[in-house]
């Protein structure tokens, strides 16, 4: 284990990488990186916790040639480390995807981002670590669910307080491996493209700006949910809420940490019918004026 917790660390050259080779837990919370660095040269590393730090990219950013250091240059060599692969300007490093870049740190299982000021996540090239399973990113500026297509074995996703308002037609594109979903604390409104979410059993929303119970409806193209969290948000405020979620998810069992019983579902059905009651009634007391005419 190698744990440097506030050190003002800006960089982690680890010479020679033989002598960390059977190092699986990393903790450099706290310091000043602004890449992995040196990290991704460690084989076995399973958990590595980069809370409070300056992620950018996995990668170190390429600099102008006249100002690589000889180090960088190095580096630059490496056909697997992607590093000379980055064009120096930011559309060009975007527009190469990581999808197309060889993958690294294939031991890596569990990441810790949080607090970072992470406002892109395409930049983080986070696709090159295809066996991830377990990642953390709650606390940065991220806006917008993207460039983790290629993360097929991630079970838990963490994005609590951030600025997401909605899921673009790449967040959930590909039928995911997702277990947990963490979204609390950031800007959704809406609740549209989750139906490649096919295997999700917990999803927490909580304290977000839903405001409409039709949104929630939206859920139930995710038939495996047991477990989900909507408090905090505005449609809460009418009480209704709870009946929908458990009338129209059959599976779930836990709603706002409250375990759902029998008599829940006994009472979210009778509401539903009650409702299909008045509506009937109300189209029949519209058809009188007409029928009573003819």
């Amino acid at each position: 284990e190698l744990n440097w917790t506030s050190s003002a660390i800006r960089t982690v050259d680890l010479i020679p990488v033989d002598h960390f080779r059977n190092v699986s837990n990393v903790n450099l919370q706290n310091n000043n990186l602004t890449s992995f660095s040196g990290l991704i040269y460690l084989p076995n590393v399973k958990v590595l916790c980069l809370n409070y730090n300056h992620i950018e990219s996995i990668m170190p950013r390429l600099k102008p040639q006249t100002h690589l250091s000889s180090r960088q240059l190095l580096y630059q060599k490496v056909p697997s480390s992607g590093y000379g692969q980055q064009g120096t300007s930011k559309l060009n490093r975007d527009s190469v995807g990581s999808e197309n870049l060889p993958p690294i740190m294939q031991s890596l299982e569990v990441l810790h981002l949080g607090y970072n000021g992470i406002c892109n996540l395409v930049q983080l090239q986070l696709n090159r670590l295809r066996n991830l399973k377990f990642l953390f990113l709650q606390g940065n500026e991220i806006s917008q669910v993207e460039g983790l297509d290629n993360l097929i074995v991630l079970q838990e996703l963490v994005v609590d307080h951030n600025r997401i308002r909605a899921f673009n037609d790449t967040a959930f594109s590909k039928p995911s491996s997702l277990l947990m979903l963490h979204l609390e604390e950031n800007r959704l409104r809406e609740l549209s493209k989750l139906q490649s979410l096919v295997k999700l059993e917990k999803l927490f929303l909580g304290y977000n700006k839903i405001q409409d119970i039709t949104e929630l409806e939206k859920l139930d193209v995710i038939p495996s949910l047991r477990e989900l969290t909507v408090y905090g948000n505005p449609i809460c405020r009418k009480m209704v809420h709870r009946h929908v979620l458990i009338f129209r998810l059959p599976n779930l069992q836990m709603l706002d940490g409250i375990p759902i019983n029998s008599d829940d579902r006994a009472k979210a059905e009778f509401h539903f019918s009650e409702l299909q009651a008045k509506k009937s009634s109300h189209c029949s007391y519209e058809l009188k004026p007409y029928t009573s005419w003819l």
